[in-house]
């Protein structure tokens, strides 16, 4: 029997232009990280850290910070909007945190 591949997910700087700087990294879904949350519209011009329910979300996993941004109306930001600096001071102070994003291969429709 093939072994089923286990997706992976990625975390990577809040703003890669201040503060300190965390390099890109891909985990496993069992490795148990945690992260901060930073959603970006479905259109992909607005990005959100400050304004999802609860506040400032840090130290959530993966699956807490989908449903996060779900529950705003929103969708985790894909590796390319956090690159154009779209976040980049959008509150929380997550310039410098290490967030979760999306690959983009989830296919995101409203």
């Amino acid at each position: 029997m093939t072994p089923v591949p286990q997706p992976t997910l990625i975390l990577m700087d809040g703003c890669a232009t201040s503060g300190t700087a965390f390099a890109r990294e891909v985990v496993g879904v069992g490795e148990g990280r945690t992260a901060s949350v930073r959603c970006c519209s479905f259109s992909g011009d607005t990005c959100d850290s400050d304004h999802l329910p609860g506040g400032c979300q840090s130290d959530k996993t993966f699956a807490q910070a989908e449903e996060l941004c779900d529950m705003n109306g929103e969708r985790l930001c894909t590796e390319v909007e956090i690159s154009s600096n779209l976040c980049c001071g959008t509150g929380c102070n997550f310039d410098s945190h290490q967030i979760w994003v999306s690959d983009g291969s989830a296919s995101y429709s409203r």
